[in-house]
């Protein structure tokens, strides 16, 4: 080091890079409501479920995140319902089918013997 190097020389600053807080994208669950919409629609869940994604990914568009996370949860809470619902009847329908069979079988049986 020479001297008065020191008195000339500036301090070097490093540059400064402003981050802003990442902001996760609001899901739309598009293709969920579409599956929900074209599988099952009980009670017309599955449309309302298409309908809030659609609005969901037009308010992302927009830049409106805040709204299209509103419109996806609600996307998401009929697409919930609507999966709860057909699985709910698909037990109904299974039972149903085992008690009409063993009714058949004991009418079988009751006519041959």
């Amino acid at each position: 080091m020479f001297p008065l190097q020191e008195a000339y020389c500036e301090p070097i600053q490093e540059p400064t890079i402003a981050s802003q807080p990442i902001v996760p994208r609001p899901k739309d669950y598009i293709i969920w409501s579409l599956c929900s919409f074209m599988y099952g629609n009980p009670f017309c869940f599955g449309l309302l479920a298409v309908y809030h994604s659609i609005k969901s990914r037009d308010m992302k568009v927009l830049g409106d995140l805040e709204a299209a996370r509103t419109y996806g949860n609600t996307a998401r809470i009929y697409n919930i319902v609507t999966l709860t619902l057909i699985i709910f009847f698909l037990v109904i329908l299974v039972i149903q089918y085992g008690i009409f069979y063993y009714y058949i079988n004991r009418l079988a049986e009751r006519f041959q013997g």
